[in-house]
């Protein structure tokens, strides 16, 4: 997975490294993940608003609490994931 923010230079990133890097981590805004695999990761609370999510394997992933307003989620594998009281307006 590489990740090319617009002021920052691209980084390939592990998927298991990824996943351990967003556990827990709440402000994930605008972020770009296309096609990353984010398998059962821990996203509770996480404030993903305007996230880059097309083709992102999220399945079972916890996304409890979770702001996914804006993001774009074509394409992407929610099978099984968690979205109680997540914000998906």
């Amino acid at each position: 997975m590489s990740t090319n923010n617009s002021n920052e230079k691209e980084v390939t990133w592990n998927p298991e490294h990824l996943k351990l890097a967003l556990s827990g981590q709440e402000d994930l805004k605008g972020l770009n993940l296309r096609g990353t695999n984010l398998e059962e990761a821990d996203l509770q609370g996480a404030d993903l608003r305007g996230a880059q999510l097309q083709g992102v394997d999220l399945r079972g992933v916890n996304l409890q609490e979770a702001n996914l307003q804006g993001a774009d989620l074509r394409g992407a594998n929610l099978l099984g994931a968690d979205l109680r009281y997540a914000n998906l307006q």
